[in-house]
């Protein structure tokens, strides 16, 4: 059995090498990833697990706003088992130039990574299903995406305003490309779109001149 002391009034429960956490679940020894007391900056290294009071944690998710608006973070590894980048998680980073995202994120919720100006890597693995709104949206030095066969939906103005990018792949399980998803795309000069999607949403690729 868990100890109740382990319940905290604040937006944290606990914090191991420099990030906060919170418990999602006490029976299946799982937290996410939250904001906490200080601005995160630097190399971030989100990990598999975590220990805190001799138990072991599995760490399966980053709360929305978990590192909005911290403009000192420079890079992003998130750990394989994590499955949901909550919205805004990384909001107006800055400083962010690379993200190696781990193979069990499923859902990269929306603004996960808007208005990341700097960012100009960025690695989709397989296991993701579903990119919503604005998950990189004004992402300003994004020039490559590769959007692997597992996504079945980008959601509207995804990719909008990354006017840098240049190079885009997209997987051949796509089924929906949606509203405005590219929209000011202005360095876009060729795409191909698997035979699978059904819906190309309005102003999609709007204004790639």
């Amino acid at each position: 059995m868990l100890l109740s002391s382990w319940i905290s009034v604040s937006a944290y429960d606990f914090g191991v090498n420099g990030l906060y956490y919170r418990i999602v679940s006490f029976d299946d020894l799982t937290c996410s990833v939250v904001p906490g007391d200080k601005q995160y900056s630097g190399d971030i290294v989100i990990p598999d697990r975590v220990t805190y009071n001799n138990r072991e944690l599995t760490v399966t998710q980053i709360d929305p706003n978990a590192f909005y608006m911290h403009k000192n973070v420079t890079s992003v590894k998130i750990g394989n088992s994590v499955t949901v980048i909550g919205s805004r998680a990384f909001a107006e980073c800055s400083s962010l130039t690379t993200v190696e995202i781990g193979s069990s994120v499923k859902t990269i919720e929306s603004s996960a990574f808007s208005n990341c100006d700097a960012l100009v890597s960025v690695s989709v693995p397989n296991s993701v299903v579903d990119i919503q709104s604005n998950a990189f949206c004004s992402c300003g030095a994004l020039r490559k995406i590769t959007i692997p066969s597992s996504v079945t939906s980008i959601g509207e103005r995804a990719f909008a305003g990354c006017g840098f990018l240049e190079d885009i792949t997209l997987g051949n399980s796509l089924e929906i490309i949606g509203k405005d998803t590219f929209n000011g795309c202005t360095n876009l000069e060729k795409i191909t779109i698997p035979n699978s999607v059904k819906t190309i949403g309005d102003n999609a690729f709007y204004n790639c001149n």
